[in-house]
C-alpha cells in the first residue's frame, strides 16, 4: 500500500519529526512510502529510505501521488510545524495522527497568529462549546485564567480530526475524549522508541557511589514542565548540596528560569546547557541519576521524552495527569498537581538520598516496559492494521453510497445503472470528497 506521511522531519526541533526518523526503516519496509513536508531543508539520510516531496496545502490537491494509498497525517500543537499539515488534511481527507489530545493551544495561535482573524476563533469557541468558552478566552486573555484551564475544558480534538478517515493515538484516553462517528476507526499504538542495547550490568554501582547526585531535565521547556516548581523545591531542601542539575534542551522560558534560579539563590547547582547534539545529551544521561520530566498541563501526549529516560534505565518524576498517569507505578515516581507538586518533589528528592539503589531498579523496570510495549517493529505492525481497517472503511462507504444512488435512479427514473455507470459515479464521488472543506 502507497502511504504519503505528512509529518516535521528531521532536523525541525519536535519530538515528532524524531519518532517519524525513529520508525522510518521499518514504515519503509512495509509500504509504498513517501514523506511529505513544507520544510525547505530535511536531512540527507531520511532520502536513503524514502523519498521526500516538499508540499503546499494550497497546491496539493493538484498532486497526482496523492491520489494513490492512504494519506496520514501528523498533528500537534505547534503551528509551525503543523499548520500546513492540517490544512493538507482538509483538501485532501486521510487518516490522521494525534498527537495532542489537547488543540487549544494549536487553533489558538492557528487564527490569531496565522491568520490574524480572532474574531474567527472566538466563532469557532462559540459554535463548538457556547458562550461560556467565549467568556473563559476573554477571562484568559485579561490573566484571570490559565491556558491549562483552557486547554482542559475546550480540547478541541474532534475539530482537528474532523472529516479523517481514521485516527490513530498514542494514548488510550482518545477512547474517551473522541467522539467519532461509527464508521471512522479509531486505532491506539503505544508510541514507538528505537532503545539501544546498552549494557546496564554497572547500573547500580553507579548509584552506590554516593553524592552529589545528578538530576538532568531535558526536551522542549515551556511553563508546563515545571522547572521553577522544581527549583522552588530543591531550593527548599536541606540536602540540596547532595544533588546537582543540569538543564538541557530548547528554553522557551529561559528568562523565568534563570530569574527563579537567582531568586533561590542557585547559582552554584543549576547548570542551563541548552539545545545540545544528541551525543552530549547522551553522555549526560549516561551519568545521570535521575530525570525529572513534570508536565502539567498535559496536552494528552506521549513523551517520547519518557522513553529516552526508559531507554537509559533512568528513575524519573512525573507528574500524575493524562498519559503519565496511567505509567507503571513500580517504574516512574509520580509528582502531584498544584499545592502537592513542590511537596511531593522534596518527599522523592529525600527518599532518593535514603535508598539510591530503589531508584536504580527503578530505571531498570522502566527499561523493559520500553523493551516490551514501544518497539518500532510492533508499533509499524499495528499501524499497518489500522491503513487496511481505514481503506476497508473507506471503501464500505463508497459502495454504501453508490448502491443508495443506484437504488434511487432506479426507483425515481425507471433506469438501472450499469457496472459502467456506477464506475463513472465512484470516480466523480472521489474528486467531490477530495475537494476543499471548510
Amino acid at each position: 500500500m502507497r502511504l504519503n506521511w505528512f509529518s516535521p522531519l528531521p532536523p525541525a526541533r519536535t519530538d515528532i519529526a524524531h519518532y517519524s526518523r525513529r520508525i522510518l526503516p521499518e514504515l519503509a519496509e512495509a509500504f509504498d512510502l513517501v514523506l511529505w513536508t513544507n520544510q525547505s531543508t530535511w536531512d540527507a539520510e531520511l532520502e536513503t529510505m524514502a523519498p521526500v516531496r516538499c508540499f503546499s496545502p494550497d497546491t496539493i490537491a493538484a498532486e497526482p501521488l496523492l491520489r494513490q494509498g492512504l494519506n496520514v497525517y501528523h498533528l500537534g500543537n505547534n503551528i509551525e510545524n503543523h499548520a500546513d499539515i492540517w490544512e493538507a488534511s482538509r483538501t485532501l481527507p486521510g487518516a490522521v495522527v494525534l498527537h495532542d489530545l489537547t488543540l487549544f493551544d494549536f487553533f489558538g495561535q492557528y487564527y490569531e497568529v496565522r491568520l490574524r482573524q480572532e474574531a474567527q476563533f472566538v466563532k469557532l469557541l462559540m459554535d463548538e462549546y457556547g458562550e461560556g468558552a467565549v467568556q473563559h478566552w476573554r477571562e484568559f486573555e485579561s490573566g484571570l485564567l490559565s491556558i491549562g484551564y483552557l486547554s482542559t475544558h475546550y480540547p478541541f480534538g474532534e475539530i482537528a480530526v474532523r472529516g479523517a478517515l481514521g485516527v490513530l493515538s498514542h494514548s488510550p484516553e482518545a477512547a474517551q475524549l473522541l467522539k467519532l462517528p461509527a464508521e471512522v476507526p479509531l486505532a491506539f499504538a503505544p508510541l514507538p522508541y528505537r532503545f539501544k542495547a546498552r549494557d546496564f550490568s554497572n547500573q547500580r554501582a553507579k548509584y552506590g557511589d554516593g553524592p552529589p547526585y545528578r538530576i538532568v531535565v531535558f526536551g522542549y521547556i515551556g511553563k508546563n514542565r515545571r522547572v521553577e516548581q522544581l527549583l522552588e523545591a530543591y531550593a527548599g531542601l536541606a540536602e540540596k548540596d547532595r544533588f546537582q542539575i543540569q538543564i538541557f534542551g530548547q528554553l522557551f522560558i529561559e528568562a523565568e528560569i534563570r530569574a527563579a534560579i537567582n531568586r533561590f539563590g542557585l547559582e552554584n547547582h543549576v547548570r542551563i546547557q541548552g539545545f545540545v547534539t544528541d551525543e552530549v545529551l547522551e553522555d549526560a544521561l549516561s551519568r545521570a541519576h535521575l530525570v525529572v520530566n513534570l508536565r502539567h498541563p498535559s496536552m494528552g501526549e506521549a513523551s517520547g521524552s519518557q522513553l529516552r529516560i526508559w531507554d537509559h534505565a533512568l528513575p524519573s518524576l512525573v507528574s500524575r495527569t493524562r498519559w503519565y498517569a496511567a505509567l507503571p507505578e513500580n517504574a516512574v515516581k509520580f509528582v502531584g498537581l498544584g499545592r502537592d507538586e513542590v511537596w511531593d518533589i522534596q518527599v522523592h528528592l529525600r527518599d532518593f538520598l535514603k535508598s539510591p539503589l530503589h531508584y536504580a531498579e527503578m530505571g531498570l523496570r522502566g527499561r523493559r516496559v520500553l523493551e516490551m510495549h514501544h518497539s518500532p517493529a510492533a508499533y509499524v505492525r499495528r499501524l499497518k492494521v489500522f491503513a487496511e481497517e481505514v481503506r476497508l472503511e473507506r471503501t464500505e462507504a463508497a459502495r454504501i453510497l453508490l448502491d443508495r444512488v443506484a437504488t434511487q435512479v432506479r426507483d425515481k427514473l425507471g433506469i438501472a445503472p450499469s457496472d459502467r455507470d456506477l464506475q463513472q459515479w465512484a470516480a466523480l464521488v472521489s474528486r467531490l470528497t477530495t475537494a476543499r472543506s471548510s
